[in-house]
């Protein structure tokens, strides 16, 4: 006797809202079938694939004016930022997992190149030499931004003995970083400006920012004892 067919119909899989889909990341068996793909390509030799990066936070992230959008800062306001106002980047690379990863650095470099009244000459990005060569230099070169290189802490240095000295942890690399990257915007680049922004990377800037802290000016001329404002 044949089996009745069942009256039970399972529920259709309803479609995820876009919001909430997510690609998986490709397994092992995956990552193998890419990397014979592109070996066919090479001529026969396998190439290693690798997984695809994490999207841009600027890309997933709502960055939000401080002011409504319909009263942008006033021109005058912009323009005196613009004249007395530098902003230092400061790409913390002590703090990464991986020294080459610039992606923090970009999404900050481009939410600021999008800010109102955005002067390229009043930006400077300060970050180790340390393995960067060429990767940092294109990523300056991209956004006409200039940049100045710092030793790391503890390079080169050695004992009376000849050995190498301990070497210092990523807060005390990144402290040094710092003290450096304010020794040389205060003493050389920025020395023609009244004031200056120290942001470090991976922050999203409002497009208003530089309007923003412009208007801060005034709270540090009305009060000589006030060294910073935010």
């Amino acid at each position: 006797a044949q089996p009745r067919p069942s009256a039970y119909q399972p529920p259709q899989a309803q479609e995820r809202p876009l919001s909430a889909q997510r690609r998986q990341p490709p397994g092992a068996a995956e990552m193998q079938r890419i990397s014979r793909l592109r070996g066919s390509a090479a001529g026969g030799r396998p190439v290693p694939a690798r997984r695809p990066a994490s999207p841009s936070m600027l890309a997933t992230t709502q960055v939000f004016r401080f002011a409504p959008a319909d009263t942008p800062p006033p021109d005058a306001v912009l323009r005196r930022g613009a004249e007395e106002v530098g902003v230092l980047i400061v790409a913390a690379v002590p703090r990464r997992r991986t020294p080459l990863d610039n992606r923090a650095l970009e999404d900050t470099l481009a939410s600021l190149a999008m800010a109102d009244g955005f002067d390229r000459e009043q930006v400077l990005v300060v970050h180790e030499d340390r393995q960067q060569g060429r990767t940092m230099e294109n990523l300056l070169n991209r956004y006409s931004v200039g940049g100045h290189a710092v030793s790391p802490l503890g390079a080169g240095k050695f004992d009376t003995d000849g050995h190498q000295e301990s070497r210092p942890s990523k807060e005390q690399r990144a402290t040094y970083l710092y003290r450096q990257a304010l020794q040389h915007a205060v003493g050389k680049a920025f020395a023609r400006f009244t004031a200056l922004v120290v942001v470090e990377e991976g922050m999203l800037l409002a497009p208003d920012i530089l309007g923003y802290f412009a208007q801060l000016l005034e709270v540090l001329e009305q009060d000589p004892a006030t060294m910073c404002a935010s």
